[in-house]
């Protein structure tokens, strides 16, 4: 270390500084030594030259191991497959070592990670991460004792409450038409809906229970009886809300439509009408659903030949054709007329046969034709996935609906075809053996727009018309815009093959030619694609032969990289939100280019919570900004990740904490003083959320000088409104508490002044009145008036004050029942409040209050600020919580200190007598006390504040008996001594002689003490317990300290089973002591399956050899513990295995989970090991990779077990199944795992926003997981507008992705939906807008400024848009010097025609570039000249002589002929 000087100091965390003693042993060898005066932790520092040497500060714990002392600080909440993390603080439990374990309640334990993040100190973290929806119990130990609280219990049981069901009215209306009730068990927790339905004179009749959706059942049954039903409803065997349900069944007959079978005269006989010629049968067409009702009024006859017995009244059959006869119900109204009513169920042809009296009767029979209902829109337009975006002239397109379920109607297709177009066809099939299912071919002859109206009855179909934009040649379309990173990818439509195609992309300004990938993408279809190096323009051209195809070139521009950091997010609400109500975000990214936007929301659930998270709702506003909106569903802190091309914006992730919605509250109440008379209502008014119970309701009402008064909770005619309703019946001061969940309301508690009658007029003497209406200068009143609330009342309310003051009401009024007056009177006296209704005076008014001189401001004490964590934190019980409180500026006052809790408080309040007081309270029992502080009656700021007193342990105090311990020397002995029943005192021990023992004393506190034993010296001693200087019972205590034994020499020396008479195993263990000197052998045995211990029996045989044995019980595995003095003998612990020889080979597993699973999804299988002997079943899932699948075994029954794993990877897998340390018979099986078909494994790849007609719009669908997959896949799309409805194309490609194309047919706004097996992906549904394509050939140009001119001259030129569709102007001009500024405005009177204007300034050639969409327009680019303008013209002077090259110039003049152009010659 060369030259130095060695120093040293120590410092012990509890008795500070320590000397320390350095000596120098020989050369450049020092011994350095410190003695510390009591037990503590120190650290050493040693320098040399005043730097630390390696290792320094060296840090020794001195400290005897209390796991008292340890402080546990457990998670919030526990959470299934979520890591719990409990920080361990041993900073002052002395040397130890740290261990836990968790055990499961029915399920495997948990392992336990122990960590400890900094070397330096005793602070530890212990996780666990929960499986199961069980009870775990972790178990933390610093040297090997429970630290306070341990075991901790983490219960993630779900809690099922059926109370929280929702069942809706049932929907019924006759016999054997369906009762339907629908039930809500989503807010339930998990469990099993059970329905029974009982008829009063029916009996039972079956319910049928189906789930519609996670967690919603429709219930169902048929009633065959008009009868009173009665439908119970459990969950979980336990009746939910509502149940029973009452539901009568009546007869209850809606005519549809009246036939009238015969309208016959008085005397009419019947044989009159028999032997007319019959009129053909009534024949007639109705839906299921609509009864056929008729009216029969029956002849009159005068046969005298018929008996009473032959006038058998009227008869009705019914007869299907398919379904045979059917149920018709007559009701005899009176003696000549009848009412029949037929409601068959199922389609059919029917007859209906009428007899009257035996004969048939007029009209008979009738045929009615019952079918289902036509029903437009249940018919469905398949096949347009196939079809092309740009479908070519005399190639058919053929595409089906499906009308299965459209009921009994018929298919009409009509077409709309471009003028003149005569020879295109379209063909109508039905599928043979396939009712319902149609094939449409539509062959088109001639280019342009051709529709396709598809109508079922007379409704159309849902997706019709079909809009066709037929070309007769070749065409490429794509996107103007894409984004960066992303390819470029378009769409050519031709008649060609691959080979023709010439496409190439060509970059601005360059001319480096970039070769597209060409892909078929079905008939006359194909995909064009390429990945551009950088930003900006591309044209894309397309040749076939040579040829270019319309609409070559194609420019695209691909965008710059998107920058999150322009992006700007505003959120409302920005903090805090209510559960169910929307969270409103608007993002902006009209800085930050072209990029994907993805909003995620993080929440931590609770794991018994099975509802889905919502998501987020996101609509492109189209002006470079987004809204959202995600409705919460948990009451937890969510965080809001809001990122634009995969990265995060800023400011996020946002985090809102949302909270549960407190309820409506309305009342006249304030936290001020309230004035009432005697006998008048106070109200305050609660709407509940749906659901919630008026059990979160509380309230009461504590009297200064009186008993409590009585605060009721009333509910009122409108759902879920409540009232808290107080009618104070003794004059007095009350304490007006109103709770919500245990908290108070806003205000709560409102100090209420219940005036005596007669208290409010100005006649009445004040002495008179009982607590008369006397209130405080400068402290606010709110008087509530003695009148009931009308809508349409008007209540004008002016104040007279004392002489020359002046006060401004404030009327109230809670729209429900009464009126209140708010004012602050500032000087004493009294004040007269006068009240008028309209122009009526109010009974009482004016109401009288007294008004003395303010004394006091409450508002200007306060608790001290070193003093007001104590209300942040619990109390301990049975210790007096002692606070001060400073009232130095509030004015002359009392203080006053009253308490609400489980119990009586005991407050004492002393004076410091300088401004202060101390405040101690003391509650007679432990929870939560509600404080108020008062000064002069008005609570200070803050008030009231609350106090938790947390119970104290309970501590047993055990008789102390050290003759009886067996001490050893070198071995630690400790106890503890509870003294706080003998009163307060000082502990002390002494040993006889003092060298023989070093005895420790901790103060626990609360008159506790640790006590530790170090013998030392073997050999009897006396040992002195003293407490307050007096000896403790039984002391002093005679000791003999022994030497400690050496387990290190004991040996098992045999071990047998005997079997004894009740049949149960007894285990004999023989151990020798022989050598190990004198100590105590001690031993017991744990039970690792249930947790259990069990004592042994240890008897000696002889003077070195001990017998240890136990009774086996039930089970089959044991750790058998042996120590000798405290310390383990050789071997010890022992594992002891009780079975039968196990044979693996017996064993047999079945069940899928064996050959194939899913990833992510819990797979099964069984294993069955009768006739196996005893053994342990130990199963090992692993991948190829060597990635272990956690499997779970569970024993369901005697030799057979279930084994559930979830994988989470996909391929092939190995299963081990071993029996012992067998293999069964075919392990290890080789499983596969597959990718799941799963919507939330796919997501959409950079959906599109904007597109334009004639062009379809492409994207791409990916997957989170890759993998082979088992089940099958139905990827569907579908496109909507609120005048279009279509279907897209799905392409799988190689990779497991898909390719999608949607060909919208109008320009309008199209929600997107992409479904994987009828459940949206994620991404789905997105919006596009889409606009008529750019038509840069329909923009003029015209005006002067588009021809030659000279400086100094405007160049005012005109461009029309009005037939262009939609597009982007642009103009530039470039002159000699380069572009210029132009100015553009749009015309007055028409906003599509725009007006440029640009000043030349220099002579030279201008180039006028116009485009529409990038596209030059017909004409562009303009070439002008700008000259100088030459003298003389437009009032310059003209030049003296100017020489022109040639000049003069020889002109010939002729005469010209007569008629020539008409015009007549001259004379001359």
């Amino acid at each position: 270390a060369g030259a130095g000087e060695l120093s040293a100091s120590c410092y012990g965390k509890r008795v500070g500084n320590v000397p320390v003693s350095i000596k120098e042993k020989e050369p450049q060898r020092y011994s350095i030594s410190f003695e510390g005066p009591q037990l503590d932790t120190y650290t050493l520092n040693v320098l040399w030259s005043d730097e630390h040497i390696p290792g320094s500060p060296f840090k020794m714990n001195l400290m005897p191991s209390d796991a008292s002392k340890v402080i546990v600080t457990k998670p919030d909440h526990y959470s299934l497959s979520m890591r719990a993390l409990f920080k361990v603080d041993a900073t002052e439990a002395g040397v130890g070592d740290l261990t836990a374990f968790c055990r499961a309640e029915n399920s495997a334990n948990l392992p336990v990670e122990i960590l400890k993040p900094d070397p330096e100190f005793e602070e530890y973290k212990a996780i666990i991460t929960p499986i199961k929806e069980v009870k775990y119990f972790l178990s933390i130990q610093w040297g090997k004792r429970d630290v306070p609280g341990s075991p901790f219990e983490i219960n993630l049981v779900p809690v099922i409450h059926s109370d929280r069901v929702i069942v809706e009215d049932p929907v019924y209306s006759m016999v054997e038409q369906p009762v339907v009730t629908m039930v809500n068990t989503s807010f339930a927790g998990p469990g099993k809906l059970t329905a029974v339905g009982i008829g009063e004179k029916s009996g039972g009749v079956p319910v049928a229970v189906e789930e519609v959706e996670k967690g919603k059942y429709k219930l169902s049954f048929v009633p065959s009886l008009e009868d009173d039903y009665q439908l119970s409803i459990l969950f979980n065997d336990q009746a939910v809300p509502r149940s029973p349900l009452f539901i009568p069944i009546k007869p209850i007959f809606e005519p549809v439509e009246q036939v009238i079978i015969a309208d016959v005269e008085s005397g009419f006989g019947l044989e009159e009408f028999q032997d007319e010629t019959p009129a053909p049968p009534n024949e007639m067409y109705l839906y299921i659903g609509e009864p056929l009702s008729i009216d029969f009024d029956a002849p009159l006859t005068n046969d005298a030949s018929l008996d009473e017995e032959q006038q058998t009244g009227l008869s009705v059959t019914a007869i299907g054709d398919k379904n045979g006869p059917a149920k018709v119900k007559i009701t005899r109204k009176d003696k000549a007329k009848y009412e029949i009513v037929f409601n068959p169920l199922k389609p059919d042809r029917y007859v209906l046969n009428l007899d009257y009296n035996g004969s048939p009767a007029p009209g008979s029979p009738i045929i009615v034709h019952y079918s289902l209902p036509v029903d437009a829109t249940k018919c469905v337009i398949t096949g347009l996935e196939k079809l092309s975006f740009y479908p070519m002239t005399n190639i058919p397109l053929e595409f089906g609906v499906d009308a299965t379920d459209g009921g009994n109607g018929e298919l009409h297709v009509t077409t709309d075809r471009p003028s003149g177009d005569v020879t295109s066809t379209v063909t109508v099939d039905e599928i043979e053996g396939q009712k319902g299912i149609y094939r449409i071919t539509y062959t088109p002859a001639t280019p342009g727009e051709h529709s396709v109206n598809l109508q079922w009855g007379k409704d159309r179909i849902p997706g019709s018309p079909l809009v066709f934009n037929v070309v007769s040649g070749s065409a490429i379309t794509g996107e103007s815009v894409y984004p960066y990173g992303k390819p470029v990818v378009l769409q050519l439509t031709a008649d060609c093959k691959v080979k023709d195609l010439d496409v190439y992309a060509i970059y601005e300004g360059t001319n480096v030619h970039t070769k597209l990938k060409v892909s078929k993408a079905g008939k006359g279809q194909f995909a064009l694609s390429f990945q551009p190096d950088k930003s900006g323009f591309y044209d894309t051209h397309a040749k076939i032969k040579g040829n270019d195809v319309a609409g070559s070139p194609y420019r695209v521009r691909y965008a710059d990289p998107p920058d999150a950091s322009k992006v700007t997010v505003s959120i409302v609400p920005s903090d805090i939100a209510y559960v169910h109500t929307p969270i409103n975000f608007t993002i902006n990214v009209k800085e930050a280019g072209l990029g994907d936007l993805v909003l995620r929301s993080n929440v931590r659930k609770r794991a018994r919570d099975s509802r889905i998270a919502p998501e987020f709702k996101v609509v492109n506003n189209e002006d470079g900004t987004f809204s959202a909106e995600f409705i919460p569903i948990y009451h937890v802190l969510h965080n809001f990740d809001v990122l634009f091309g995969d990265s995060q914006v800023p400011g996020s992730p946002f985090a809102i904490q949302v909270i549960e919605k407190p309820p409506e509250i309305s009342h006249l109440l304030s936290s001020d003083l309230n004035l009432i008379l005697v006998n008048q209502p106070v109200n305050v008014y609660f709407t509940l959320r749906e659901g919630e119970s008026s059990s979160f309701i509380s309230a009461n009402a504590t009297g200064h000088s009186t008993d409590d008064a009585e605060v009721k909770i009333q509910s009122l005619q409108e759902a879920n409104e409540y009232r808290a309703h107080f009618i104070p019946t003794n004059p007095d001061d009350y304490q007006l508490e109103v709770m919500h969940h245990g908290k108070h309301i806003q205000g709560s508690p409102f100090p209420v002044k219940v005036v005596g009658m007669g208290g409010f007029e100005d006649t009445k003497s004040l002495d008179e009145v009982h607590n008369p209406p006397i209130v405080q200068a400068k402290h606010p009143v709110n008087l509530l008036l003695p009148i009931e609330y009308s809508s349409s009342t008007l209540i004008d309310v002016h104040i007279d004050g004392p002489l020359g003051v002046t006060v401004a009401p404030e009327v109230k009024d809670d729209k429900k029942s009464s009126y209140a007056v708010y004012f602050t009177p500032t000087e004493p006296g009294e004040y007269l409040v006068h009240a008028k209704k309209g122009e009526d005076t109010l009974r009482g008014s004016p109401y009288r209050v007294m008004v003395k001189e303010s004394r006091s401001d409450a508002t200007k004490c306060y608790i001290l600020a070193e003093d007001k964590p104590l209300f942040e934190k619990p109390q301990r019980f049975g210790k007096p919580c002692t606070f001060r409180i400073s009232t130095a500026n509030a004015g002359p006052g009392t203080l006053n200190i009253t308490s609400r809790g489980p119990g009586k408080a005991d407050v004492k309040i002393f004076d410091n007598s300088d401004g202060t007081y101390t405040c101690e309270l003391s509650p007679s029992i432990a929870g939560r006390y509600l404080v108020d502080i008062l000064w002069d009656d008005q609570h200070i700021d803050g008030s009231p504040y609350e106090l938790n007193f947390k119970p104290r342990k309970k501590k047993v105090i055990t008789g102390l008996d050290l003759d009886l311990d067996n001490f050893r020397v070198g071995v630690p002995h400790r106890f503890k001594l509870h003294c706080e029943e003998i009163g307060v005192g000082q502990l002390e021990l002494m040993c006889k002689p003092s060298s023989a023992a070093e005895i420790t004393v901790s103060n626990l506190g609360n008159q506790s003490f640790q006590v530790q034993i170090l013998p030392k010296e073997e050999g009897r001693h006396e040992l002195s317990v003293l407490y307050g200087g007096n000896h403790i019972f039984g002391s002093p205590y005679n000791v003999t300290f022994h030497e400690r034994g050496d387990a290190s020499k004991c040996r098992m020396i045999s071990s047998d089973v005997e079997q004894i008479e009740d049949g149960h195993d007894h285990v004999i263990f023989v151990v020798s002591v022989q050598g190990a000197g004198k100590g105590k052998l001690t031993s017991h045995v744990d039970n690792p399956q249930s947790g259990e211990r069990q004592e042994v029996t240890i008897d000696p045989l002889n003077d070195t050899d001990y017998k240890i044995h136990f009774d086996l019980g039930e089970g089959t595995e044991y750790q058998l513990v042996i120590k000798y003095d405290g310390e383990h003998i050789e071997g010890s612990p022992f594992k002891l295995l009780f079975a039968d020889e196990s044979d693996g080979s017996v064993c047999r597993a079945e069940g899928d989970g064996l050959r194939i699973s899913h990833v992510g999804r819990e797979t099964s299988f069984k294993v069955f090991t009768e006739g196996a002997g005893q053994g342990e079943l130990n199963v090992l899932v692993s991948s190829t990779g060597g990635t272990v699948v956690e499997a779970v075994v569970t024993e369901t029954d005697t030799s057979e077990y279930n084994v559930t794993y979830t994988p989470t990877l996909p391929g092939d897998h190995g299963i081990s199944i071993k029996w012992g340390e067998q293999h069964i018979p075919n392990s290890p099986f080789k499983m596969k795992s597959y990718v799941p078909a799963i919507a939330s494994n796919l997501f959409v790849v950079d959906p599109p926003s904007d597109a334009f007609l004639e062009a379809p719009i492409n994207f791409k669908v990916q997957r989170k997981i890759s993998g082979e997959m088992k089940e099958q896949e139905v990827l569907e799309i579908h496109a909507k507008s609120r005048k279009e409805q279509l279907n897209g194309t799905v392409r799988k490609q190689y990779d497991g992705s898909y390719t999608c194309t949607i060909e919208p047919q109008i320009a309008a706004k199209y929600e997107v939906s992409i479904t994987l097996n009828g459940d949206d992906i994620s991404g789905s549904p997105f919006k596009v807008k889409v606009s008529e394509p750019p038509k840069p050939d329909k923009v003029l140009a015209y005006g002067p400024g588009l021809e030659d001119g000279y400086i100094g001259q405007e160049g005012n030129f005109t461009i029309e848009t009005d037939k262009a569709g939609t597009g982007t102007l642009s103009v530039r001009v470039h002159g000699p010097k380069g572009a210029f500024r132009i100015n553009m405005r749009r015309h007055p009177e028409n906003d599509r025609n725009i007006l440029v204007r640009y000043d030349p300034k220099y002579e030279g050639q201008y180039t006028i570039d116009v485009t529409w969409s990038e596209v030059h327009i017909t004409g562009s680019p303009f070439q002008v000249n700008i000259q100088k303008q030459e003298e003389g013209v437009n009032g310059i002077e003209e030049p003296s002589e100017v020489h022109i090259t040639g000049s003069p110039f020889q002109v010939n003049i002729q005469k010209q002929e007569e008629g020539v152009n008409g015009i007549e010659e001259p004379s001359e």
